[in-house]
């Protein structure tokens, strides 16, 4: 179940593979009681969210599914304040809901406004500089070779909050 595609080509490869792929917006606004529907029959395991108001509408249809949901999870990607009022006060409102709630960073964890003490856990993303060696020297190089990008990508936008003092460029292509 997808709420906005932003890599199509991985939806092709996914329905390739024979995962089946739901899109969210072909339901418009009841998108979250087309989810009860599709997660109902118990194949399911784990709904995960990525954008705090899907998670409050997967939150709330799933509560409605008593003891047989799966697992709730959600991933914050941006400091609380960074989102509309609102936002924040659904998503705090039904945030303790989940069984798993994971941070991009240890910023963006600790802004989460809980209504009663969780853990979240921190994922870091980025390469292992003492793993990867000494990549500064080849960088120049990479980037004249052919159908390499000339400037670094990064997996997302470099907000502070985000752990840009940690973030680390993906091999330019």
């Amino acid at each position: 179940f997808v709420a906005k595609p932003r890599r199509p080509d991985l939806l092709d490869e996914a329905r390739s593979l024979g995962v089946p792929i739901h899109l969210a917006w072909e339901a418009g606004v009841a998108w979250p009681r087309a989810l009860r529907r599709i997660v109902r029959p118990g194949d399911f395991e784990v709904v995960h969210s990525h954008l705090p108001l899907t998670a409050v509408g997967a939150r709330a249809m799933l509560r409605t599914l008593g003891g047989r949901r799966p697992a709730l999870v959600y991933t914050e990607h941006n400091r609380w304040p960074s989102h509309r009022p609102p936002t924040r006060w659904l998503n705090r409102a039904t945030i303790w809901i989940d069984d798993l709630v994971i941070a991009v960073s240890r910023d963006a964890a600790e802004s989460i406004a809980w209504p009663a003490p969780r853990p979240v856990r921190v994922l870091e993303h980025g390469v292992d500089l003492a793993e990867a060696g000494d990549r500064e020297a080849a960088r120049p190089r990479l980037r004249r070779e052919p159908g390499r990008s000339p400037r670094p990508q990064h997996g997302g936008p470099a907000r502070p909050w985000r752990g840009r003092d940690t973030l680390r460029c993906r091999a330019c292509r």
